[in-house]
């Protein structure tokens, strides 16, 4: 996803406002595919303010990701503020501070927000994505989807080495 900024490029105080709806392919994080269930569309305003290009805005969408217990696919709306300075890499100082290099570099009349966007995403996820509250996961024996009905596994299995621990409570 790119942005020509050549109308506010060499006009400090200068921005326009932008809105871009993308369809974007699936990410994989922590081995999970990450799909999208409809286009993913940033609102930003970018300002140019002597130092550097400032884009903030909104990141909306829906995901597509599998429950945690049930591993059942879900849709999750997703909407993500979205903060970012860039800074031509002409104007970079090479004694800048720490803060400073927090800004991504670019050249040219183009920003490629892409990478930025997709982190912004990545970094919104949640730990966990249930299907609801009380879902009741996966059998650990056989796999069935405890929400959809319940198993045949009726056998308890005990760690062997724990055996000793139940014959004390039982006892």
């Amino acid at each position: 996803m790119q942005v020509d900024i050549s109308s506010i490029r060499y006009n400090v105080g200068a921005s326009f406002k932008v809105e871009v709806a993308k369809n974007w392919p699936p990410l994989t994080w922590a081995g999970e595919e990450i799909g999208f269930g409809q286009p993913v569309t940033v609102e930003l305003e970018l300002t140019n303010t002597g130092e550097l290009v400032l884009a903030q805005g909104q990141i909306k969408t829906v995901l597509i990701v599998a429950c945690s217990r049930c591993l059942e696919p879900i849709n999750r709306a997703l909407e993500v503020p979205f903060v970012m300075g860039y800074r031509e890499i002409e104007k970079q100082d090479a004694t800048a501070t720490k803060e400073e290099t927090e800004v991504r570099l670019f050249s040219g009349d183009v920003i490629n927000l892409a990478p930025d966007i997709e982190e912004a995403i990545l970094l919104a996820l949640p730990m966990k994505s249930l299907c609801s509250p009380n879902c009741r996961g996966l059998c650990p024996q056989c796999g069935q989807n405890l929400n959809v009905g319940s198993c045949t596994c009726h056998e308890e299995k005990v760690d062997p080495r724990l055996a000793v621990l139940r014959d004390f409570i039982k006892n």
